[in-house]
């Protein structure tokens, strides 16, 4: 019983049952500072609700030396939390317009967009309500 305790604690912190979005991107911003990649925006899309669980994308805005944009997304993998990175727009600096919003530090040569997705279970109310969603949909 112990082990399946324990199991069940680990598959939890995988995809937790609540949200938990601040802890979220405190995972992805100390990824990014121990990389060397700056995130400049961080902005959350709507949750989209699944059968059995609930998407919870981000869009994220980065620059950074391109060897620590690819420590950073090796380290995104490594993380305890299941999230995948989507949607991959990496361009050179020179290929960017000058004049941008925000002051480039020294050796940056890589900036882009992409998003986050991370998953979350919800309780067993919010499981049901998406069930009974769903069925109402194919209606």
């Amino acid at each position: 019983m112990d082990a399946l305790q324990k199991q069940l604690a680990t598959l939890q912190t995988i995809v937790p049952e609540d949200k938990q979005t601040d802890q979220f991107i405190l995972m992805v911003q100390r990824a990014a500072a121990t990389s060397g990649v700056s995130i400049r925006t961080l902005t959350a899309e709507p949750v989209a609700q699944k059968e059995f669980y609930f998407e919870m994308p981000f869009k994220i805005e980065a620059d950074g030396p391109y060897y620590s944009v690819l420590d950073f997304f090796s380290r995104l993998g490594r993380l305890s939390r299941i999230m995948n990175v989507g949607e991959l727009q990496l361009k050179s600096l020179s290929s960017q317009t000058s004049g941008g919003k925000f002051r480039i530090a020294p050796g940056t040569s890589v900036s882009g967009t992409f998003t986050i997705t991370t998953f979350f279970t919800g309780s067993a109310e919010q499981q049901a309500s998406a069930t009974t969603a769903a069925a109402k949909a194919k209606r």
